[in-house]
């Protein structure tokens, strides 16, 4: 990581400064939470953090 980035979510993606943006829809597809890191983050340990709390009967997962 690139000094005074350590704290942001930004990291080098293909030589680039990029971030990956992990999002949580309801079943009509307005946002209802997200998270931002850097791209070398996966998908798994960032879902249980923004699935917390929400009920639901049913989940619809895709990574991309």
């Amino acid at each position: 990581m690139e000094k005074g980035y350590k704290d942001q979510a930004l990291g080098r993606s293909r030589g680039r400064l990029a971030t990956k943006i992990h999002m949580v829809c309801d079943a009509r597809g307005p946002p209802m939470r997200f998270a931002l890191t850097g791209p070398q983050a996966s998908d798994g340990p960032q879902a249980i953090p923004l699935l917390e709390g929400i009920e639901t009967v049913a989940l619809i997962a895709d990574i991309g």
